[in-house]
């Protein structure tokens, strides 16, 4: 279970993971300087969606593919 959570961490980066990357990273800022608790858990769910690679209607998950053997 670790080794594929960090498969798909690291591998199969997107422009949609990046822009959820890039907006949690804005928000969570905002955030930060507003005091606003419910923006900074909105952020973290963004974060987590990046670097799992889920969308929220789970899209955009990872199945790995089975290799043959022969």
């Amino acid at each position: 279970m670790i080794n594929y959570l960090k498969y798909v961490i690291v591998n199969n980066w997107s422009f949609a993971r990046y822009f959820r990357l890039a907006v949690a990273v804005v928000i969570a800022v905002e955030a930060f300087m507003s005091y606003e608790i419910v923006l900074g858990v909105f952020a973290i769910i963004l974060f987590l969606q990046s670097l799992t690679n889920i969308g929220c209607c789970s899209a955009c998950i990872y199945i790995p593919k089975k290799e043959k053997n022969g």
